[in-house]
């Protein structure tokens, strides 16, 4: 499938609406479930747990705390929310790329929520397989997971700052139009 088809196909501000509201309120209920774990804790566990170890470290304080069980309650949630971020961030990029005429060079970009979700899914189906049983932790799946977090989290933050960049070069845009 050509990037440019997807550029178009998502270039609807309806589907930024829907996909917004589906993401908001799926990201606030995942919200409430990492305040209640902490969220420092679930984003260190994210992006720095490298090895079996550090893991069966972590299961076994949610478990000692009885938060195990809400700790695996999110992924009931986190197995759809990939694809309401990337539907919003797909039709977000799309919409602004038209609105901003930009070449087709950047329609790469719109690659980038669809692998963001990708790595998501990974780092979910991986979580899961973890709580299977501390013999499903092994340090290859620990890094695996690691990485596909912190390769989405890089990925998030590149279409964060191109949309920030684009809406500010709308707003500047529509400030110079108007003086």
């Amino acid at each position: 499938m050509q990037l440019s088809f997807l550029r178009q196909f998502f270039n609807a501000p309806w589907l930024i609406a829907v996909s917004a509201f589906l993401y908001v309120l799926s990201q606030a209920s995942l919200a409430s479930i990492f305040a209640r774990m902490g969220v420092a804790n679930f984003l260190t566990m994210q992006v720095t747990f490298f090895n079996a170890e550090d893991y069966l470290h972590f299961f076994a304080q949610l478990e000692s705390l009885g938060l195990l069980e809400v700790y695996a309650s999110h992924l009931q949630l986190d197995h759809l929310h990939p694809l309401w971020y990337a539907l919003f961030a797909a039709s977000t990029l799309s919409v602004l790329m038209n609105r901003l005429q930009l070449s087709a060079q950047n329609n790469w970009l719109l690659a980038l929520p669809w692998f963001a979700a990708g790595c998501d899914a990974i780092e979910n189906r991986i979580q899961s397989i973890f709580l299977l049983g501390h013999q499903h932790i092994t340090d290859g799946l620990a890094t695996l997971s690691t990485f596909a977090s912190i390769s989405k989290w890089l990925t998030v933050l590149v279409m964060v700052s191109a949309i920030g960049c684009w809406l500010l070069r709308l707003a500047l845009s529509g400030c110079r139009s108007k003086a």
